[in-house]
Formats: C-alpha cells, structure tokens, sequence
C-alpha cells in the first residue's frame, strides 16, 4: 500500500514533514491524471488530516494500491 500526498497543492507539508521532520516522503512521482504526487508507505503518520477508503489506482510496476491523502495544515 502507498499513500499519494499531492504536489504542489500540498508543497508546504511535505516540505515540513515528508522530507523534513519525518523523512519518509518517498523521492519520485506518481501520476494523478493531470497532478502529480509523492509517494509514502507509512500507514500510521501523525499529520494526516483525512485520507481516501478506496483506492484511486495502482502502481503499476508493482500492482500495489495507492490511497490519496490529505495532511495538516502546517502552522507558523
């Protein structure tokens, strides 16, 4: 399972949290249509705001499910 954190729409959070305080934002895209996201396997992550129940699609090198989410807004 893969989570997608959307690009640039969410550039400030995974800024500060994907490559920063937490460090686990994979390097690489995923296609979304006419967007483009990260990618994370962390299933349990501290700054999810929201997150999709069914999958939006599959990577599909690997056929594994990809689950769009939603972070915290980061505060000053």
């Amino acid at each position: 399972m893969i989570f997608a954190i959307v690009f640039p729409i969410q550039e400030a959070q995974i800024a500060a949290w994907c490559w920063g305080s937490c460090g686990k934002g994979l390097v690489g895209m995923i296609e979304l249509g006419p967007y483009v996201a990260i990618g994370c396997r962390e299933e349990v992550c501290p700054h999810v705001e929201k997150q999709a129940t069914e999958s939006c699609g599959t990577l599909e090198r690997e056929d594994e499910p990809v689950f769009l989410r939603k972070l915290l807004p980061v505060t000053p």
